[in-house]
């Protein structure tokens, strides 16, 4: 399974943070990742496409938040599985 943290979580810019998981939980290399941000619905604002950076087994990007509100984060691998995530932007 996949992980992601997105800090602070807040309007402005944030660390994107994308963890893979295997069995046994632990770290594992999850490949090229991609994600795409969908802005919360109503705030007139375009999503966005970004390709994660290598960060050990860990994969990073910084996002700029700019609505509150409800943000879905799909990740998307080389294989164009996708796993979609809503994170909460107060």
């Amino acid at each position: 399974p996949l992980e992601l943290t997105l800090a602070p979580g807040a309007l402005g810019s944030n660390e994107l943070r994308v963890t893979a998981h295997g069995p046994d939980r632990a770290s594992r290399d999850p490949g090229t990742l991609r994600v795409r941000a969908s802005a919360p619905s109503g705030s007139g604002l375009a999503g966005s496409v970004t390709t994660l950076g290598e960060d050990g087994t860990a994969r990073r990007a910084t996002l700029r938040i700019e609505a509150v509100g409800d943000w879905t984060l799909t990740v998307i691998d080389a294989d164009e599985r996708a796993t979609e995530f809503v994170v909460p932007v107060r």
